[in-house]
């Protein structure tokens, strides 16, 4: 709540605004407001853009278009991909503005390849990668780079995350910005973990410790002690990482982020496995894969079956096993071609670009494939 000093300096502020100045004024702040929060707090940025959709004939449109903007991106971290690209599609209907379109395609891009579209996904991603440098936000620049980076580890193209976390890094001493500085070394580390490489896991977890430290960011906080704790657990000390794991358990489920959830209840299970707390083990396994298989997340199904198959086989359940290590080689099979998938398109997406680039290049109109 606001102090009654804030009130009388916002009202002093507005004294000399019209009636409508200070509406625009204000929804344009609490618009501000709720992109600085998107991240941090994303249950209260939800109640805020929902609150503010009310007064939606009353923006400008250049707002209205950040107002869809961020309720896309609401939706889109929420797994509601339907609604995600619905809103996004609203955008162009309000603003031509070359950051408000680039942060529209970093919204689309995600959306789609999170539904299945990976090669639309990575045209619309590199046609706002090749636009970046008239981006005038250094933070959207940055924005875009991580989601770039984002989608190529998943496709463990990590070459090319690489080279993106390390432009990452290159823009945010360029523009002093600690916050982007943290998070390309955040993403180093998630490579590194990735690719098994303890080594340099720990030189990278160890950079985004120190560098993180002057950022207040509780996303990036939490990912920090959940990779020590992998980190850790890689290492063989399992109760210290356990006792990690446990430590910011309830703050992950807090902050609302179920996709990472999953991943930790994965983690979780498969250290109780290594602890031989097999009770444990299972219950976390069963709650990742009973989500997973509700979303059909094959990549999380794998995960979290494999550690069911270990448990049944363990307690001697030949029923329970029979079925988990059914659900094991069925996502496993699909999660394989999915990933061959992703890559094929991500590469049909090169193809594509470097195309529309010779076609434009020679002033001959290009059909998008969608």
């Amino acid at each position: 709540m606001k102090s009654l000093m804030s009130i009388l300096f916002i009202f002093c502020i507005f004294e000399s605004l019209s009636a409508e100045e200070v509406d625009v004024t204000a929804f344009q702040k609490e618009l501000d407001y709720i992109y600085s929060i998107r991240m941090h707090d994303i249950n209260d940025a939800k109640n805020r853009i929902e609150k503010l959709s009310s007064k939606l004939s009353e923006l400008t449109n250049y707002q209205k278009a950040q107002f869809f903007n961020l309720r896309a991106h609401s939706e889109l971290i929420r797994g509601n991909l339907d609604k995600a690209l619905d809103y996004a599609s609203k955008v162009k209907s309000y603003s031509n503005n070359t950051d408000v379109v680039a942060r529209n395609k970093v919204i689309r891009s995600s959306a789609l390849y999170s539904s299945g579209e990976y090669q639309k996904g990575f045209i619309i991603l590199y046609e706002a990668l090749d636009g970046i440098d008239s981006i005038s936000s250094a933070e959207l620049k940055q924005s875009l780079l991580q989601n770039a980076i984002s989608l190529h580890t998943g496709i463990e193209i990590f070459d090319k995350s690489q080279e993106l976390a390390r432009k990452m890094l290159a823009n945010a001493r360029e523009n002093k910005n600690d916050e982007y500085n943290c998070i390309g070394f955040v993403e180093l580390t998630t490579i590194s973990i990735k690719l098994n490489n303890l080594p340099q896991a720990k030189t990278d977890i160890s950079n985004s410790i120190n560098n993180c430290a002057k950022v207040k960011n509780n996303l990036i906080e939490l990912i920090i002690e959940f990779y020590k704790a992998k980190i850790l657990k890689q290492e063989g000390h399992l109760e210290e990482a356990e006792k990690v794991f446990l430590s910011q358990y309830q703050n992950l489920i807090d902050f609302g982020w179920k996709s990472m959830v999953v991943d930790v209840q994965i983690d979780l299970a498969n250290l109780y496995l290594e602890l031989n707390k097999f009770d444990k083990a299972k219950a976390f396994a069963e709650e990742a894969f009973d989500y997973s298989k509700s979303i059909n997340n094959t990549r999380d199904i794998r995960n979290s079956s494999e550690v069911l198959v270990k448990y049944y086989k363990f307690i001697n359940n030949k029923e329970d096993f029979e079925h988990f290590k059914k659900e094991y080689l069925e996502s496993t099979n699909e999660y394989l071609l999915q990933t061959q998938r992703k890559r094929i398109a991500y590469y049909q997406a090169m193809n594509y670009r470097a195309k529309k680039k010779e076609l434009q290049n020679k002033k001959v109109a290009v059909t998008e494939p969608f």
